[in-house]
């Protein structure tokens, strides 16, 4: 029952639910990381035989293969597992090496088909940066991922705490959903309010209880423990990096936490914070992103998607998800503001002598206050570009109940 009500959690868990329907990467490394960390007990328990102990590597190849940051969970949680079961040095570092040889051999295969100018070892850990900043910014990003926090930027006033917290965050995305959702979301304050009251109160009665004595030697508090600490160092304010810590955590809220919710409370009790997670997470979360029709990345790119051609380009200063929307979806070669400001305005004027159209987005012509207090330099170079070109921009497209308003400049 508890291993049930665990893995129901883990999965109406928001972060999970969410990009279980995302075409995205996490989910399947996931599951390859839950089968390594199975398949990692299970060569234990049978004495680490060359069988379990080659299927372990396999998946644990399979989850780095998937997502480079499960290597925290394969290259140092199993390991250290595997040492704190007294297995044997000389066969943890072949099963190391194993799984380093799987992964360098699929790279060096795809790597031959790389057409980039780069070396391999740039290729192998391309994608991989490090976001500095405050550990305490992982605190509200790990609890988005348990519960649901899409209804709160239905509530100016929280908005706008929330950016005085963390200025450099782009909240428009969040904040245009919210809007289409005013009265959903005193429901889900509601169905929020009496989660966390609820899991309070469990906490309350159980924490004389609470023992975690030798609970590093379970291979889900090494997972927990490990990644957290490389993630208060890398990145400790992106949610999706998080999203690697879901399984374990569940499970070590289901080893030592859910029993004795159970032995000193009440079963009932257990059952309701589960089924208010649930109900929360459907209403305050998943009903919030729903519709693809109230998703701003698709509003904001729906007359350039319709009208930009191939000979076009567009300068936007939306969030890296918008840009890439629109590269994907759009003809257009798109750029962004703020990161490629010098090419954008070297590829307008080669569009422009070649006849193409140069369309801006509303981000772009009006820079909000957020794209300056995290990049202060690239705001400065396109205010005073909007203010050198200011005759040569018209709105082309005012904005309407189906798109965001789209603007054209003509270089001079």
């Amino acid at each position: 029952m508890l291993a049930r009500l665990c893995a129901i959690s883990f999965m109406c868990s928001y972060g999970y639910w969410r990009y279980a329907v995302e075409a995205e990467v996490y989910t399947v490394s996931l599951l390859f990381c839950l089968l390594t960390v199975f398949a990692a007990c299970v060569s234990v328990a049978n004495g680490f035989h060359w069988k379990p102990l080659m299927i372990t590597a396999l998946l644990a190849a399979f989850s780095v293969l998937w997502y480079k940051p499960a290597g925290v969970v394969v290259f140092v949680a199993v390991p250290i597992y595997f040492v704190l079961q007294k297995i044997a040095a000389v066969q943890i570092a072949a099963w190391s090496i194993l799984v380093v040889a799987i992964v360098l051999t699929v790279y060096a295969v795809a790597f031959q088909f790389n057409e980039t100018n780069i070396s391999f070892w740039q290729y192998i850990n391309s994608g991989i940066e490090q976001s500095p900043g405050h550990v305490l910014n992982a605190l509200p990003v790990v609890g988005s991922n348990v519960v649901s926090l899409n209804f709160i930027y239905a509530f100016p006033q929280v908005v706008q705490l929330i950016e005085q917290w963390f200025p450099g965050k782009q909240l428009v995305e969040e904040v245009y959903a919210a809007k289409q959702h005013a009265s959903l979301a005193i429901l889900a304050a509601s169905t929020g309010a009496l989660f966390i009251s609820s899991a309070l109160l469990a906490f309350w009665k159980i924490r004389r209880s609470i023992s975690l004595h030798g609970c590093l030697k379970n291979p889900f508090s090494l997972w927990l423990v490990i990644y957290i600490i490389a993630l208060l160092i890398v990145d400790p304010g992106s949610p999706e990096p998080w999203l690697m810590i879901q399984p374990a955590l569940f499970a070590v809220l289901g080893i030592y936490l859910f029993p004795l919710i159970v032995k000193h409370t009440s079963k009932q009790l257990l059952y309701a914070l589960v089924i208010v997670l649930c109900l929360h997470n459907f209403v305050g979360g998943y009903l919030f992103i729903k519709n693809p029709n109230e998703d701003y990345t698709r509003f904001q790119s729906a007359w350039l998607i319709d009208n930009a051609t191939e000979n076009d380009m567009v300068i936007s200063l939306g969030s890296a998800s918008a840009v890439r929307y629109l590269l994907y979806y759009g003809q257009a070669k798109v750029f962004t503001g703020e990161q490629q400001f010098a090419q954008a305005m070297l590829a307008a004027k080669q569009v422009h002598h070649q006849g193409g159209k140069i369309y801006l987005t509303d981000d772009f012509v009006h820079p909000s206050a957020t794209v300056q207090r995290r990049n202060a330099v690239a705001f400065s170079l396109v205010k005073n570009m909007l203010q050198q070109q200011q005759a040569n921009i018209h709105l082309l497209h005012k904005q309407d109940d189906t798109a965001a308003a789209v603007y054209q400049w003509t270089p001079q």
